[in-house]
């Protein structure tokens, strides 16, 4: 009898995304370990297995939205390394709808409740940053002995100022006042197209030379060790936050410059530009998942602008959204 179709995905990925799959396998798997060695868990041959299992396990402690990444991985790894249990992979990670599932998936929803009362992992992470808070955490900067310090205030500088994501810097080019960028999340219809412009005409001298700076050094680096420039100044910024705001729920990252961006964008701009901007198809996105405006509001506006190519952009993607979300009419 021949195994029944798996409900796993193409990958259409791109190489950042699937390197990022694969970090969060490798957490499931030493989480695997874990229970391994506290007896939790049986020796079982198939890794697919293992790490199902590990995710089962960290599920009810994890939020939905860390969860759902955490699938996403999964996924990602039985279509790259297939192995030979991967239908009882694919039952743990998603179950077929049933009575007995309902009453899971509300057990599910009370025990995260109670495990998320403390915050912890990402969701420390803080979505907005004074600009007096940024302040005093570069003047930390300034007093740490560590190679990453410099990087680290200039990177957070480069990212209030044009709002890329950390992995879009390895391959954005500067052409004049203007920054170019290559689009993460193109690949998965999530951006409005391959690449974005964003003009800094409005910035005086000191941001764009930090801007050509930075990129200067992201390219001293090269493909191969940006993950050491990013990894060393995440770490210190996570060190350096702790020990500046003391007694904080949330700590700030290098993507909370990129909220904080999109909080003035929200302030400063349209739905549609803000789109533009950020790179998202979606003029949604940056309402839901960013920043509010009104952190921004009464502040200095957003020097960085968005090209028209992009709003355009934007728009045809909105359109085509809209156009699939409208109700057919029956025959």
């Amino acid at each position: 009898m021949s195994a029944p179709e798996m409900r796993t995905t193409q990958l259409t990925q791109t190489r950042e995304t699937q390197s990022f799959y694969r970090r969060v396998v490798a957490r499931l798997e030493r989480h695997a370990a874990k229970l391994l060695a506290a007896g939790d868990m049986a020796e079982i041959p198939d890794r697919n297995v293992r790490v199902a299992i590990a995710y089962a396990c960290l599920e009810p402690t994890v939020t939905e939205a860390t969860a759902r990444l955490y699938r996403a991985a999964i996924l990602h790894l039985i279509e790259a390394e297939p192995g030979e249990r991967d239908w009882d992979v694919l039952k743990i990670i998603d179950p077929e709808p049933s009575a007995s599932e309902s009453d899971r998936q509300d057990e599910l929803r009370e025990k995260r409740a109670r495990n998320l009362q403390t915050l912890r992992g990402a969701q420390q992470k803080a979505k907005w940053l004074s600009m007096q808070d940024w302040a005093r955490l570069s003047e930390a900067f300034g007093r740490s002995r560590s190679i990453w310090a410099t990087p680290a205030r200039h990177w957070i500088t480069a990212t209030l100022l044009t709002g890329l994501r950390p992995c879009e810097w390895r391959r954005a080019m500067l052409d004049g006042a203007s920054l170019v960028v290559v689009n993460a999340k193109a690949t998965n219809g999530r951006s409005h197209s391959a690449t974005r412009t964003i003009g800094l005409g409005k910035c005086d001298r000191t941001e764009l030379a930090i801007v050509a700076s930075f990129l200067e050094l992201v390219r001293s680096f090269g493909e191969d060790g940006y993950k050491t420039l990013y990894d060393g100044v995440r770490d210190l910024i996570c060190d350096v936050a702790r020990e500046t705001f003391p007694g904080r729920d949330r700590y700030p990252s290098l993507y909370t410059a990129r909220h904080c961006f999109a909080a003035r964008a929200k302030a400063t701009y349209s739905k549609v530009e803000v789109a533009a901007l950020m790179g998202h198809a979606s003029t949604a996105t940056a309402g839901r998942n960013y920043a509010a405006a009104r952190h921004a509001r009464g502040g200095r506006p957003l020097e960085a602008e968005p090209s028209a190519n992009d709003i355009d952009a934007v728009r045809r993607a909105q359109n085509a959204r809209n156009l699939l979300s409208e109700p057919k009419d029956m025959p």
